[in-house]
């Protein structure tokens, strides 16, 4: 087949145009999608815990909270009480000494309830700001982007994964 310059412009633009909308529809964050895998790797996290941690308690409370908190909320609909369980996860992930064997795995759950916030559009006081700093795992980890057909769960989760084997913690893996 032949084309002249016209239908070779008129090719090109099409083809020019449909990678950036696939692009765009890629980057839209399903939040519900997200939060619910990183409910995922703190459940893994507190299956691979010692039984006798004095914190795993308070983990699997917050797990259960956001749960809750998750099967309440519709999408669309302002999202306090899970931006409040984000909130106490993410105090109850602070006190996990950096020490554990899985820390990586924590610094990555830290990443993605960051994620999910800014997925939620929160903005912090200077209060809320101040007790985030303060969190050891924070800025610990960066959540890889995903590629061109790849979701940002599909993304957590293979990061997550990723962490997961390269500590020998297969059992951690969602």
């Amino acid at each position: 087949m032949q084309m002249n310059r016209r239908a070779f412009l008129v090719t090109g633009a099409a083809l020019a145009v449909v990678p950036s909308s696939l692009a765009i529809e890629g980057c839209s964050v399903n939040i519900k999608a997200l939060l619910n895998v990183v409910i995922e790797s703190a459940l893994a996290v507190a299956k691979v815990a010692e039984a006798n941690a004095p914190w795993l308690p308070g983990l699997q409370s917050a797990i259960a909270a956001l749960q809750a908190a998750e099967q309440n909320w519709t999408t669309g609909t302002p999202g306090a009480i899970v931006i409040d369980c984000l909130n106490t996860l993410e105090a109850v992930l602070a006190v996990i000494p950096m020490t554990m064997a899985f820390s990586p795995l924590i610094a990555v759950i830290v990443a993605g309830i960051e994620a999910v916030m800014a997925a939620f559009g929160v903005t912090l006081t200077v209060h809320q700001a101040a007790r985030v700093a303060r969190n050891p795992y924070k800025g610990a980890a960066h959540l890889n982007k995903p590629h061109a057909f790849q979701t940002y769960q599909g993304a957590y989760r293979s990061q997550f994964n990723d962490e997961a084997k390269g500590l020998g913690l297969t059992a951690a893996e969602i």
